[in-house]
């Protein structure tokens, strides 16, 4: 199989947080200064976690002390939202504060300044008091993680990438993976898809998908009958939803072939949302030519690095040079002429003399061949003073393909033909 570069049409990327088992209440984890546990469980350098305020050394510590016990800021006692709980806690001298920095709530808009408003209160607030605070940045910005819930990780769209897999494995420039990638060849062409009917019954939440992928997202058109009397609509496709105005037709469109409406179960509302029971039709641009997962190439999520299936043709003669005077018997003759021979008319090469007239296949030297994937085949003719001299993809008499170098009064003509009565079954 020989690979030429291959270009890479989508990919998402995320860095995700590695997660511990939680195990027992009370458990034990290394200290995040950089100093290592031994072994012994009574180190000093293992923090005791506990479960309950029942579970304590001790109940009140002094300015600047390690608390041991702490709450969640912004959701329990925060000086800003609950003043009056915020107080309790300062009395009872609880100095430990995890306070959830809300990301979507700093930057909703992709385009605009951070809004630190409560948050700098509030720390503010705990550091005044001699608390101790862990800021922990949450809840991602529909803009930076393909516009779902925000509880699901950033991530970021790869357009386009050319890859190199004439060696057989090449490695993303970003990674690890959260969508598999969609390679195509360089040269391919996208097909234009003038009209296609995505639903007849649209529900809300829903996510309609064209039946063709990858698809050029700036290429996609929407329109939508909402059976209000106004037939069918176009809609504006933008960039970012969480940016539409509340109320606006606007969807997205992504590689996936998803078109992306206003869905009312997130936690961002903004655009329109489809009636339930809508037509939703498009038009768009997409490859239609691309190389399989699983068939042509394989991927590793966390590394990036793809693979190309090399080795799923087995039964092929890798190159024939016709050096003996017998053929390898991995050849067969299917209507052997009357005459041929290998490495005696002339070095190296295949002479085979003709006076019958075949229809289809002609005399047809050829090799079985399993497995699957992409293939190349190449031969060499160096004289032919008469009839046709070619390559052919043969099952049987139903299904075949042939490309073939023909001379039609001295001059010589390329040509094919094919046959495909029934579906082919290898």
């Amino acid at each position: 199989m020989r690979y030429a570069p291959w270009i890479l049409l989508l990919l998402a990327l995320v860095s995700a947080p590695v997660c511990a088992d939680s195990g027992n209440a009370r458990a034990h984890t290394i200290l995040t200064d950089g100093v290592r546990a031994t072994s012994n469980p009574d180190d000093a350098a293992w923090l005791t976690l506990y479960s309950d305020s029942t579970e304590l050394p001790k109940t009140t510590f002094q300015p600047g002390e390690y608390c041991f016990w702490g709450v969640n800021g912004p959701q329990g006692v925060n000086p800003v939202k609950t003043p009056d709980l915020y107080q309790w806690l300062k009395q009872g001298n609880i100095k430990g504060v995890r306070y959830e920095i809300p990301w979507n709530g700093l930057q909703q808009y992709v385009t605009t300044n951070y809004n630190w408003g409560e948050v700098e209160q509030a720390v503010n607030s705990y550091a005044q008091d001699g608390f101790t605070v862990i800021g922990l940045l949450s809840y991602v910005p529909a803009w930076a993680n393909g516009h779902r819930d925000r509880t699901a990780p950033p991530i970021q769209s790869v357009p386009g990438e050319v890859l190199n897999l004439s060696s057989g494995t090449a490695t993303l420039a970003h990674a690890p993976v959260v969508h598999s990638p969609y390679l195509v060849p360089t040269n391919a062409v996208p097909v234009h898809v003038g009209e296609e009917i995505l639903t007849t019954n649209y529900a809300a939440g829903q996510v309609p998908v064209t039946s063709k992928q990858p698809v050029i997202p700036s290429s996609v058109r929407v329109w939508v009958d909402e059976n209000d009397g106004q037939g069918w609509r176009e809609w504006q496709r933008v960039e970012r939803l969480i940016e539409s105005p509340d109320g606006a037709t606007h969807f997205m469109a992504d590689f996936r072939g998803r078109i992306l409406f206003r869905n009312n179960n997130l936690f961002w509302l903004h655009g329109k949302t489809p009636a339930n029971g809508s037509k939703v039709k498009v038009s768009y641009d997409a490859y239609d030519t691309k190389y399989e997962l699983n068939t042509d190439y394989t991927y590793d999520h966390v590394t990036g690095t793809i693979t190309a299936q090399l080795g799923l043709i087995e039964g092929s003669i890798g190159q024939e040079t016709f050096s003996s005077t017998t053929l390898d018997p991995r050849w067969q003759w299917m209507d052997a002429p009357g005459s041929w021979d290998v490495n005696q008319s002339a070095p190296g090469h295949l002479r085979v003399d003709s006076s019958a007239t075949l229809l289809t296949r002609g005399h047809f030297l050829h090799q079985t061949l399993t497995g699957q994937g992409d293939f190349t085949v190449q031969m060499r003719v160096t004289a032919m003073p008469a009839g046709h001299c070619g390559v052919m993809i043969y099952q049987d008499e139903q299904n075949w393909f042939r490309y073939c170098l023909t001379s039609d009064q001295g001059a010589r003509i390329w040509c094919s033909a094919a046959t495909v009565r029934s579906p082919a079954s290898g």
